[in-house]
This record gives C-alpha cells, sequence and structure tokens, in this order.
C-alpha cells in the first residue's frame, strides 16, 4: 500500500467479540484482536495514530429478522473460510437455539485511521 506524503486511511474490520453468540469458532475468518490488527497495520508500512474498539448489541423481534441479518453479512460463509457452500438446515436449527437463549448478539468493530509509517518515522 502506497500513500501520498499526507495520506491518511480509515478502516474497520471486525473485531474478535463480533457476534460471539453465533461463531462456533473464535478463529473465523476476518475477526481479529487490537493486537493482532496493530501487527498487520504495522507491517503493511501503516502507523496507527487512533485505534479504537466499538461494541454494540444487537435484538431481532423475530427468528426471521434474526437469520435474515445473519445470511445478508455471509455468517456462514465466515465460518467456513468464505467458500461459496449453503446454509444447511443443521445451521439454521444451531442458530435457532442461540435466538431462543439470548434476547440480544453483540457486535464489535476495530477502527483505525492509518498514516504512512515511513513519513512518521521521519517526523521524530
Amino acid at each position: 500500500m502506497d500513500l501520498t506524503e499526507r495520506g491518511k486511511i480509515l478502516f474497520s474490520v471486525p473485531g474478535k467479540a463480533y457476534l460471539s453468540e453465533v461463531f462456533c469458532d473464535d478463529k473465523a475468518i476476518g475477526r481479529f484482536s487490537i493486537e493482532e490488527m496493530d501487527n498487520i497495520v504495522m507491517s503493511a508500512g501503516l502507523y496507527p495514530l487512533k485505534a479504537s474498539r466499538n461494541r454494540f448489541m444487537m435484538s431481532f423481534n423475530s427468528y426471521e429478522m434474526f437469520l435474515k441479518y445473519l445470511q445478508s453479512i455471509g455468517t456462514y460463509q465466515k465460518i467456513m473460510g468464505y467458500s461459496n457452500q449453503s446454509w444447511p438446515k443443521e445451521f439454521s436449527d444451531k442458530i435457532l437455539k442461540k435466538f431462543d437463549s439470548s434476547s440480544f448478539i453483540t457486535g464489535e468493530y476495530l477502527t483505525y485511521n492509518c498514516e504512512n509509517l515511513q513519513r512518521k518515522l521521519r517526523r521524530k
């Protein structure tokens, strides 16, 4: 990645706690801890000016709304390593049990504001 001399980049990625009640394995692709993201950002030649953890709770009026939301964000594909496998009935049954046992699910995004690391080092 090459940023202009004064360029900055702002991005968000799902954090480790993102939909933790739904994902079966905390190693699902695309979810990171702050430490992992710090390493990724630095190895990409970026310097984090600001990093924040944004947590939120979501509730749904019905199982159908809950299921539709999870399907729209590719929940099963994330668990299956972004394959194009169909969402099996067994997985829907597992999601129904999760829905019945809790009135909400949590979400978490890590947001980074970065600049070019070399530029930051030259200013020091």
